[in-house]
């Protein structure tokens, strides 16, 4: 996986950037080069100077390994032919960075499953151990906050406490989960 980098003027991008960022589905055309786009300024504000943005691109991965081959320059060229209509951007980037990382981002692949299943039963004879990570059930912020939902809701009703358990389902039915 290639990670690319790109330090604008803030003016120089007519999006709003009113989020985190977005991931590419399989299948749009834009993902047969971007995985995805942060825009770690609006996460970060201290990752960039004022009146700048920084956005970092995600290209390759299983979905196009090559990339993580291409020079700086198609890499940086590919990322702007998206960006540019999606984002409205207007002129050349101040900064570029890119990273490449081979091993870049987990395939939930071949003995996965098994695996889980073999960490749960593990798990399971040995009470008061509660195990969260992002190798399980998914990598992004939201599939962390339902997990870690999930388990102070375990932790809480193993310990007797049900009445944190129960405070804990208004917030997670206000970030869009069940149960």
């Amino acid at each position: 996986m290639s990670v690319v980098h790109l330090g604008l003027d803030r003016a120089a991008v007519l999006h709003p950037l009113d989020g985190t960022g977005f991931l590419v589905p399989r299948g749009q055309r834009e993902s047969r080069v971007l995985s995805g786009n942060l825009w770690l300024s609006a996460l970060f504000p201290t990752h960039a100077p004022d009146a700048k943005v920084l956005l970092t691109s995600y290209l390759g991965g299983a979905r196009r390994p090559e990339a993580a081959d291409w020079d700086d320059e198609r890499s940086v060229a590919n990322v702007l032919s998206v960006l540019e209509p999606l984002l409205g951007l207007r002129g050349a980037p101040d900064m570029v960075r890119v990273d490449r990382h081979r091993r870049g981002l987990p395939l939930y692949h071949g003995a996965y499953q098994g695996r889980m299943r073999a960490i749960d039963e593990r798990l399971a004879r040995l009470p008061g151990l509660s195990l969260a990570a992002n190798y399980r059930d998914g990598v992004s912020v939201r599939d962390r906050i339902v997990c870690g939902h999930a388990i102070a809701r375990r932790v809480c009703t193993a310990l007797g406490h049900r009445s944190r358990a129960e405070m804990i389902a208004p917030m997670a039915g206000s970030l869009g989960m069940a149960g």
